[in-house]
């Protein structure tokens, strides 16, 4: 880890973000854009892996890959500390 931060994490969280955003997009080009209700789950569930990128950063990658459900809900928040200051 560089300056403590876990690239295998981050870049996990980043790669699923990326995924689902790319998804979305391959959708919307083959003319089957989501609904608004959908929209909002498929941009929710691309947020929630940014959001795991940065709350799971110090998070070893043996925690990461053993995550309780509690840390699921945890790290998929918005963080609070990313927030200029």
């Amino acid at each position: 880890m560089t300056d403590n931060l876990n690239w295998q994490t981050i870049s996990s969280g980043l790669a699923e973000a990326r995924e689902q955003l790319q998804d979305l997009e391959r959708r919307i080009a083959e003319g089957d854009p989501p609904d608004q209700a959908d929209l909002k789950i498929c941009l929710r569930h691309a947020y929630h892996h940014i959001n795991v990128a940065w709350n799971a950063r110090h998070i070893s990658t043996e925690r990461y890959a053993n995550l309780t459900a509690k840390d699921f809900a945890d790290w998929g928040t918005y963080p609070t500390d990313i927030e200029d200051d």
